[in-house]
């Protein structure tokens, strides 16, 4: 297996610099100065701090300059011997600075050169995948689904608020998936006991919750919206759950599942017993590669009409 430090090395004679673009977190990116001296600088994506100059970890230059393209991140460097020195970093304000008309004409161009080619139809669907940020509903239980049998866990859980809308019959193009899911939140695996499973599951049949402001990392919704589950039944007499079943035995409050779901969940947001979890895990994909693979796929589309939250 090629590892990212041999990867650096066999070709570190091509260049001068070498820079990290990463989609992970502070945390992580410390931890990998830290570890791999021959990463000159990593430049976060993934997080929204705005740091005011750049830090450096064991040599490594460590930069992110925010969100919403609100701020230029500048870094002035000098090469000396074959180690890259920071001279000057700064963020600068991008918001009161006057639009450029010729980048807004080449966005303009390669805007609708990317929507022609994104509307191509990859599949067909026979039926509305209808979406509902409270109620139960096909859209989000094949996402359910397929978490489930990317991660092979035993269970998958997911919230409504992470998908924009459903889908009509007929064909289904890659525009349409970026449109209903166009977060950068990742398929990930947690250990979490049966009792935080079941406060959370019992929140969502709360629609205060299910309407909450989802603000949060990565998730680019609006409400939180209602837990979806795949391999598990819950049943529930509107108000308040009486029995919750995985893979057709009984929840046991302090056996610890592994679950599928998202970072967004993982981290605690809109559900916070979500929080009490370990041995986590991240995918490299996105929440919307599921939905495209599995929407594709017919005996997935049918499964999904399944109800898992059983009224008594």
């Amino acid at each position: 297996m090629v590892t990212l430090k041999d990867e650096i090395n066999s070709n570190r004679g091509n260049y001068d610099i070498c820079i990290l673009l990463s989609h992970l977190g502070m945390d992580d990116d410390m931890i990998i100065a830290s570890e791999f001296e021959e990463i000159d600088i990593i430049i976060g994506g993934h997080f929204h701090i705005l740091m005011e100059e750049p830090e450096i970890i064991s040599g490594t230059i460590i930069f992110t300059s925010g969100s919403l393209g609100e701020n230029l991140g500048m870094l002035n460097v000098e090469v000396k011997d074959n180690r890259v020195q920071l001279i000057e970093g700064a963020n600068i304000d991008v918001t009161m600075s006057e639009p450029c008309e010729d980048i807004i004409d080449i966005v303009k161009k390669n805007k609708e050169k990317a929507i022609g080619k994104l509307s191509l139809p990859f599949c067909s669907i026979d039926r509305d995948l209808f979406h509902d940020l409270v109620e139960e509903n096909p859209m989000t239980n094949l996402l359910a689904d397929g978490l489930r049998e990317l991660l092979q866990c035993e269970v998958a859980i997911i919230n409504s608020g992470v998908i924009n809308g459903g889908i009509r019959r007929g064909s289904v193009s890659e525009k349409k998936i970026i449109e209903l899911c166009p977060s950068p939140l990742n398929p990930t695996t947690f250990k979490i006991e049966g009792k935080y499973i079941w406060e959370a599951l019992q929140n969502s049949l709360d629609t205060d919750y299910c309407y909450a402001d989802g603000k949060g990392p990565g998730f680019r919704g609006k409400y939180v919206g209602r837990l979806h589950i795949s391999n598990g039944i819950i049943e529930h007499d509107g108000r308040k759950i009486s029995s919750i079943y995985i893979n057709g035995e009984k929840l046991i409050d302090d056996k610890w599942y592994t679950i599928a779901s998202s970072d967004y969940l993982q981290r605690g947001s809109g559900y916070p017993s979500f929080i009490n979890n370990k041995d986590v895990e991240y995918d490299y994909g996105y929440l919307r590669d599921v939905i495209r693979e599995y929407v594709a796929k017919e005996e997935c589309v049918e499964k999904a009409f399944v109800d898992r939250w059983i009224l008594n």
